[in-house]
């Protein structure tokens, strides 16, 4: 008797699930002053593993623009793909970043990623479920301009 009682359950879980798009958020900040960098282009590649069948009516390579929050999202197609690839281009004349993710998206989403130049942890920068963060440091003055004459 309980049975289709649990089945109901199953089928109503799983018609829920269906409707819950998830979404990733990709924020671009300047880590002296943590003020965000909008404008910045943002490339996302949905990688899928081999045996994983990639939807056909979803673009793979998505190309976005950070707003003047220094944000951008997109949601994730369904299934999701494996893997995340994300990039963000900065004006390497200006900005030192590791600009550049390859990560599993369950990671992601789950637990958000930040991406810095730097080796010691920012308390004072916290990341959501489902966000990835690049933080730009500027390049210095003497870089600059002392930078050319090092390269040669």
């Amino acid at each position: 008797m309980l049975k289709p009682f649990y089945f109901l359950i199953l089928v109503f879980l799983y018609l829920t699930n269906l409707g819950l798009a998830q979404s990733v958020t990709v924020r671009v900040i300047n880590g002296k002053d943590k003020h965000p960098l909008p404008d910045q282009e943002v490339r996302v590649s949905l990688l899928y593993d081999k045996g994983e069948k990639a939807p056909i009516s979803v673009n793979s390579q998505l190309t976005l623009k950070t707003d003047a929050n220094g944000k951008t999202e997109f949601n994730l197609p369904q299934p999701p793909p494996m893997h995340l690839s994300i990039s963000v281009l900065v004006d390497s004349s200006h900005w030192r970043c590791i600009c550049i993710l390859l990560d599993a998206t369950r990671n992601i989403v789950d637990n958000g990623v930040v991406k810095t130049t730097e080796n010691r942890k920012d308390k004072t920068l916290i990341v959501k479920a489902g966000e990835v963060l690049f933080i730009a440091r500027p390049v210095s003055f003497w870089y600059r301009l002392l930078g050319p004459l090092e390269r040669g």
